[in-house]
């Protein structure tokens, strides 16, 4: 499964909070992660999560009144990193 995170500032794995009780967040939606990072220093965060890792890894969230799902994702997931994009660029894009 493909799964996606808008930051405002750049990715930086150091601050990634690897403790089991806390997680980051991320969708399933590449329009909807990309509404969060909006700032000049923007970026998309991609991550393949395999079948392997889901049960352990991932849990399901609830977010009301949105189509996109939401995920967290327990510990470093920089593993299953699989690309990390500027936001402007991708908004160049889809215009």
């Amino acid at each position: 499964m493909r799964l996606y995170r808008g930051l405002k500032n750049p990715y930086r794995p150091e601050l990634v909070d690897d403790g089991w009780s806390s997680g980051t967040d991320f969708i399933d939606c590449p329009a909807s992660a990309l509404l969060f990072a909006q700032s000049p220093r923007g970026v998309l965060v991609v991550v393949d999560i395999d079948d392997d890792a889901w049960p352990r890894m991932v849990s399901a969230a609830s977010w009301p009144d949105r189509d996109a799902k939401r995920f967290i994702l327990r510990g470093h997931f920089d593993d299953h990193l699989v690309a990390v994009f500027p936001a402007k660029d991708l908004r160049t894009r889809l215009r």
